[in-house]
């Protein structure tokens, strides 16, 4: 296939699964799907790893199709907007020892303070689901690093009451305004309900005997195995190796004992064991280290947020 560019409809064999009706009316540029298949094709999460085995063709279509026509696919946060919130505020939290702060080591405190933050992120980086069509992902992902988006965010922020700590390694988030308030009723109570799960969590760590200190958030990680590149942002990480500052603040510095957390808002069927494997079989191909225990975290049980162990080595 020449360099050029081509439309074609998409090859049905790939699509077990996908509603065909919807294909039939779709062209895909294949230079720009064949380039971007040849330079991350390898890389592999674990969302992406379940995305093949389920339908290897929305595998290609979320990840590498490049439509001719971008309004041919939609991207909606509508359901992972809650976890994006959350995970982003536990990572300022943690990463720039927020709870250090005068006036935030008290778990109410910090609590609130996560509250207004969340809100605060909500209205920086949440846009009208079609706006997302104006120009590519590629672009999306990198928007808050051109001149003009950073003097909007800055704008934002300040408008917002955006902590500093929050205002990097942004990007847009499309959604249904009125569908997500309506789930889960009314803008008030989305934003009540995102704050109630912080204080459950601060309390799973410490029956856990997860110190903040030792805590690091939201750590991406890489490694090799043959060919392919396995990745990932782990939710929560707990060593016993500490710096000189008293914080575990370096991943070159895991030690064997770690313990992983992954937060869900829901523990359901769909929770799988073996992401927590992935993300340990990451961790030893790095770094050596294995871990004491691993487990999943609800944001929204009312009663012991850490599920027991649910799997050890060694």
């Amino acid at each position: 296939m020449n360099n050029r560019r081509s439309e074609a409809k998409l090859d049905h064999d790939w699509c077990n699964g996908l509603d065909e009706t919807v294909l039939d009316s779709v062209s895909i540029d294949h230079a720009q799907t064949r380039n971007s298949l040849q330079e991350n094709g390898r890389r592999i999460s674990w969302s992406k790893l379940q995305q093949y085995e389920r339908c290897p063709g929305n595998w290609l279509v979320e990840n590498h199709a490049v439509f001719v026509n971008r309004a041919d696919h939609t991207d909606d946060s509508l359901h992972a907007m809650p976890g994006t919130l959350v995970q982003r505020v536990w990572e300022a939290i943690i990463n720039e020892r927020i709870y250090r702060r005068d006036g935030l080591n008290e778990s109410s405190a910090l609590a609130a303070w996560a509250g207004r933050q969340i809100a605060a992120l909500f209205d920086c980086i949440a846009r009208p689901l079609a706006e997302q069509h104006r120009l590519g992902k590629d672009q999306w992902r990198g928007y808050f690093n051109t001149d003009a988006a950073k003097a909007e965010l800055v704008a934002l922020a300040e408008a917002h009451g955006l902590d500093p700590s929050l205002r990097y390694h942004l990007q847009p988030k499309f959604v249904r305004f009125e569908q997500l308030f309506k789930l889960h009723g009314g803008r008030d109570e989305f934003f009540a309900k995102l704050t109630r799960t912080f204080l459950p969590t601060l309390g799973a760590f410490n029956s856990a005997g997860l110190d903040l200190d030792g805590m690091l958030a939201e750590t991406f990680v890489e490694a090799r195995n043959g060919d392919n590149v396995l990745a990932g942002g782990i939710d929560f990480l707990w060593n016993r190796t500490r710096s000189a500052a008293g914080y575990f603040d370096d991943i070159a510095t895991l030690a064997d004992g770690y313990v992983m957390l992954d937060g869900k808002f829901q523990l359901g069927p769909t929770v799988d064991i073996g992401q927590l494997r992935f993300y340990a079989t990451m961790l030893l191909l790095t770094y050596g280290k294995r871990p004491s225990r691993l487990g999943f975290l609800s944001y929204t049980a009312e009663v012991d947020p850490v599920r027991e162990t649910v799997w050890r080595l060694g």
